[in-house]
């Protein structure tokens, strides 16, 4: 059994943005998810624009995120799920785009990318991925597709 303590639950929401600032292995759809789950607790509080704030001072430049902020403030929860959800149509493309035996080379991670492929499964794909250094978000995607099954070969950066 593995225990993992996440200490970004315990810090106050200003200290959770500064610290997934460093965070530099998640992609974008992984960072607009947690930002709509944390603004949405507040749409219609006061304390909302300190919230926003906080977000976009940590992505300034994710146009996402200031999407985020503006239904926020809007109230429009509705296009903000409807922004979560875009995802997965691009998923759902992305593997019907993907022909059978395939393979694929891949450098760094993108939970899309990694979405995709492990729907590609059943096509007989191949992947090559990658260790990304120095971060290894290679690694972190072999893994991924490894333990759905998926044949990976993981290589050095070098050696692409």
């Amino acid at each position: 059994m593995l225990l993992c303590i996440n200490p970004l639950y315990t810090l106050p929401f200003r200290d959770r943005w500064r610290m997934k600032r460093q965070d530099k292995i998640s992609g974008a759809a992984e960072i607009e998810r947690k930002a709509i789950s944390h603004i949405k607790k507040y749409i219609g509080r006061k304390e909302l624009f300190e919230k926003c704030y906080s977000m976009l001072s940590a992505y300034p430049s994710m146009a996402s995120i200031w999407n985020i902020a503006n239904f926020a403030f809007l109230g429009d929860e509705k296009s903000m799920e409807k922004m979560a959800g875009a995802n997965e149509k691009v998923v759902l493309n992305g593997t019907d785009a993907v022909k059978s035996n395939s393979v694929i080379l891949t450098y760094s991670r993108s939970s899309t990318v990694s979405k995709i492929l492990q729907g590609c499964k059943n096509k007989g794909v191949s992947v090559i991925c990658s260790e990304s250094r120095p971060k290894y978000e290679g690694r972190k995607l072999a893994l991924e597709l490894a333990r759905k099954g998926i044949d990976v070969v993981l290589t050095t950066d070098a050696a692409l």
